[in-house]
């Protein structure tokens, strides 16, 4: 958490998408995120007339990714974003690494410290034998 107990202005709190005189009715306290405890209120607002939720924030990514189907089940709206399994990946240059190897992608030369501190040699001789 950023933020924790603290308001954060957001532009909107509260609009409407049925006027061609659309406009944002207040400004309102907010997180830049979402925490457990206030999924169900989150899931609340979502009201019958969205019908999708793109999710920008990397804050809210694992939020949405873990809960989408519930959200889509409770309000019909559906939830653009990739399964907690493959964020995982995304999220962790370890794992990435290793799914880049796994699957035949171009990878970087790579270790971990201090867990493979062992091999930093192996991998300096490896590096110094690479041509640009």
């Amino acid at each position: 958490m950023d933020y924790p107990n603290k308001d954060i202005p957001t532009q909107l709190a509260h609009y409407s998408l049925s006027h061609s005189t659309d406009f944002a009715t207040e400004l309102a306290p907010a997180r830049s995120y979402i925490i457990k405890s206030e999924y169900e209120t989150v899931s609340g607002l979502i009201g019958e007339n969205i019908q999708a939720i793109f999710v920008a924030s990397s804050k809210e990514l694992d939020f949405y990714s873990q809960h989408k189907a519930d959200i889509a089940k409770k309000t019909g709206a559906k939830v653009f974003t990739n399964e907690p399994d493959i964020l995982k990946i995304c999220s962790d240059k370890w794992l990435t690494v290793n799914f880049l190897k796994e699957h035949g992608f171009n990878y970087p030369l790579t270790l971990r410290y201090p867990e493979d501190q062992d091999q930093i040699e192996i991998l300096g001789e490896k590096l110094s034998k690479l041509q640009y």
